[in-house]
């Protein structure tokens, strides 16, 4: 099979559709299908070639147009309305995914939001990444975002058992300020617990601000922005992961694999966000303060127990690199069947129709050219 997937972004930029678009193409890949992967950004390229794959970054209009014609499949990984023109010069099944929410943050769509959602309903298959995201855009399938099990397990480091990590950008919604917040209510009670935030942002001079102001500067450290190794290792070591995203998160694989490195996970409630989290997730009411800093309490005072090991493994297993790129192959598999088979209907349909109109010709009494009609006049 040849497959065409399309991205706004991609490798080195780090983020979860960049992520996935690395993952996900490897995995066409190495199941024996030719992938061609065009990202607009010009400076995008995969950390590691492998056969099969190619990038063409920034390419031109010609360009894509020539490799439209030339697939079987066109995955837009996160619809982008910008690049549905050359699918209208292809005959290949359009497959299109939708990794974020199509509304305003106060959960109203505008004008241009409800025209992506119609635009976004002309491909042959919508995929959402969680359950919560496919009910908020309707008509779509549910594939979830998988986590890299080579890079996210289980280190042979000792776990902490007061240790807390954050890990994302330092952005206002990330709730990374709630994370301080909570942890001043938590030391009292654990007050040699230590929290670690992993990443860097805007926020980063107000959340050191935060910090000074309420005396944390002795159990909050920064680590800043580092390789996803790292992260792992951080996750391995650590008792519980905290994601306190204010707004929804349309899934949160920083939650996932912190699950895959055995830590526990706190994370906010809306959205998909608890999909990724998992069954033994704790979860509190988003922009909760309280909230998080009793589900915090909770979770490092909680060991695991063997039937939440169980679940774990359960979910980790759902969420694994090669079932779901199974069933993104299951999928392009389904929509070319239906698509050709639509083809073939539409070119049966044409020939019988042109059948019946030779049928009649041939069974109609040939009439002279101006021979005349019963009633004097003459034929047309």
């Amino acid at each position: 099979m040849r497959i065409l997937v399309v991205s706004v972004t991609g490798p080195p930029t780090t983020g979860g559709i960049e992520t996935m678009l690395n993952v996900l193409t490897s995995g066409f890949a190495a199941n024996g299908h030719e992938v061609v992967v065009l990202v607009r950004d010009r400076g995008a390229q995969f950390p590691v070639d492998i056969p099969d794959r190619t990038l063409r970054a920034a390419p031109g209009i010609r360009e894509s147009l020539r490799w439209h014609r030339w697939a079987d499949v066109v995955v837009h990984l996160n619809f982008t309305a910008r690049e549905m023109l050359p699918l209208l010069l292809s005959r290949a099944a359009w497959v299109t995914g939708v990794h974020t929410w199509i509304r305003r943050v106060d959960g109203s769509r505008s004008g241009l939001d409800v025209l992506k959602l119609r635009l976004l309903h002309c491909a042959d298959r919508v995929v959402c990444v969680s359950h919560a995201l496919a009910a908020d855009v309707g008509g779509a399938v549910v594939i979830p975002n998988c986590y890299r099990e080579e890079v996210f397990r289980p280190a042979a480091a000792v776990r902490d058992g007061r240790r807390v990590v954050f890990v994302g950008r330092l952005v206002s919604h990330k709730g990374v300020d709630l994370a301080v917040q909570a942890w001043d209510a938590v030391l009292p009670a654990l007050p040699q617990a230590h929290l670690e935030i992993i990443g860097d942002g805007p926020e980063r001079a107000k959340v050191d601000e935060l910090i000074d102001r309420l005396g944390l500067a002795g159990s909050v450290s920064f680590r800043g922005n580092v390789p996803p190794e790292e992260v792992a290792q951080a996750l391995s070591s650590a008792a519980v992961a905290i994601v306190p995203s204010v707004h929804p998160e349309p899934f949160g694989l920083v939650a996932l694999e912190a699950l895959a490195c055995g830590a526990r996970v706190v994370a906010s409630r809306a959205g998909g966000l608890p999909e990724a989290a998992g069954p033994t997730g704790y979860l509190f009411d988003n922009g909760d303060v309280e909230g998080l800093a009793a589900a915090l309490l909770c979770a490092l005072q909680s060991p695991w127990s063997s039937s939440e090991e169980i679940e774990v493994a359960r979910h980790l297993d759902q969420h694994r690199v090669r079932p779901v790129v199974e069933a993104y192959l299951r999928l392009f598999d389904e929509v070319r069947y239906h698509r050709t088979r639509r083809r073939l209907m539409h070119r049966h349909l044409r020939l019988m129709s042109g059948v019946g109109a030779a049928a009649v010709e041939i069974a109609s009494p040939h009439v002279p050219a101006g021979r005349r009609s019963a009633g004097g006049g003459r034929d047309q």
